[in-house]
């Protein structure tokens, strides 16, 4: 018994040695592999976060690796990435140590870019925008700068600009409206379109063709009314328009004759120095001209002309010459047949004057008409009485 146990004891003695053995062989192995997968791991940590590191400068490398954690980004985008960023080289830094070294410095070009576009000159109908280059590094030792001081233009705003409606009142007849240069009046006028909107601009304030009645902004007409003495002899002296809603008006009309407070007055023909006899036993003056009154439908300067008139206070002008006949004046009437124009209405006016005064009116007219005209007014054609009538005495 006592041999056994003793083998039994020698055998466990060997057995742990030698399992003791073994351990610590494999023990320091596993150390070593241990230490080779930190260090593997290290490096491939430490790789892949100086990859994403340099892969996006704008976010750090932490940010990177969570969004390859995340999915955001790939492997390979993260690799790309920091494949395209190149290291940054100083020139100047790099030529100092070239010429320590005894080399010869590296032509480097300039660093730059273009500025943002500045600000369009127009803000429709194509105008034009400006973006200069701005140099960052200058280059050094030969290199270029190809784009110094440049300045790039292109068009902007090309949308046509808004084009506003224009247009204006026309008298429908020129000339022919707005004649008697004072007093109310209205005319006819017509919106005429000019320049037709377009492109979203304004739009008229009246259709086209749009017609109306519009006031002509006359002037009010003058009046007088005094006393004067001429030639020893005491007149009144007036002008009221009746185009300025005078009832009694009183003025000198060059085509019409002498008004006197609303009635048309007739002259003998008696001319006395500048008194004239009227046929109501007055002596009639023409003053000053107060009022000129386009003819009907003219356009040039040809005018009605209305003056003041002047009477004597008491009837004092000669008698009418009433002993003869008034006849139309053969000379006269063949001279306006030799011009195709026939006897309108004059032989008539003419036979029915029963004075000197009123035959020989130079005041007062009759109508020929052109031959071929069937009477309408426009084709007649005026004529003085004193040069369309004769008067033979008794």
């Amino acid at each position: 018994m006592i041999g056994r146990e003793h083998k039994l004891k020698s055998y466990t003695k060997l057995s742990m040695s030698r399992f003791g053995s073994r351990g610590s062989s494999g023990g320091t192995q596993g150390v070593v592999i241990i230490i080779i997968l930190i260090c593997c791991f290290s490096f491939v940590v430490g790789s892949v976060y100086g990859v994403a590191e340099i892969s996006d400068n704008s976010k750090t490398g932490i940010e990177t690796i969570q969004e390859l954690i995340n999915g955001t980004k790939t492997l390979k985008q993260i690799i790309d990435g920091a494949l395209d960023e190149k290291p940054k080289v100083d020139p100047a830094t790099t030529n100092k140590m070239r010429e320590n070294m005894g080399l010869d410095p590296i032509a480097f070009d300039c660093e730059g870019s273009f500025l943002q576009w500045g600000v369009c000159d127009k803000t429709c109908g194509t105008g034009t925008q400006t973006r200069t280059f701005t140099v960052k590094t200058d280059e050094l030792a030969g290199g270029l700068c190809p784009n110094r001081d440049v300045v790039e233009e292109r068009d902007c705003n090309t949308n046509p600009c808004p084009v506003d409606c224009e247009g204006e009142f026309v008298d429908v007849t020129p000339g022919g409206e707005c004649r008697y240069g004072c007093g109310t009046e209205t005319r006819n006028v017509v919106y005429s379109i000019t320049t037709p909107r377009a492109y979203g601009g304004q739009a008229c304030p009246h259709a086209d063709a749009y017609s109306r009645t519009q006031d002509c902004g006359n002037p009010a007409c003058p009046t007088v009314d005094t006393t004067e003495t001429i030639d020893g002899i005491e007149f009144q002296v007036k002008y009221y328009d009746d185009r300025d809603g005078h009832s009694s008006y009183s003025y000198y009309n060059t085509e019409l004759g002498f008004f006197w407070e609303g009635n048309k007055k007739e002259m003998t023909g008696t001319v006395s120095g500048v008194k004239r006899g009227g046929t109501d036993g007055y002596y009639y003056i023409i003053g000053a001209t107060q009022n000129n009154e386009l003819k009907w439908r003219q356009t040039t300067e040809e005018y009605i002309k209305k003056s003041i008139i002047k009477r004597s206070v008491n009837a004092v002008a000669p008698v009418e010459d009433t002993n003869g006949t008034c006849i139309l004046n053969a000379t006269h009437d063949a001279a306006r047949v030799a011009k195709s124009q026939a006897d309108y209405d004059c032989n008539g006016i003419c036979t029915s004057k029963t004075s000197r005064g009123t035959c020989l009116n130079w005041n007062s007219y009759c109508d020929y008409r052109w031959a071929d005209d069937p009477g309408g007014y426009s084709g007649r054609m005026n004529a003085q009485l004193g040069n369309a009538c004769e008067w033979v005495s008794n």
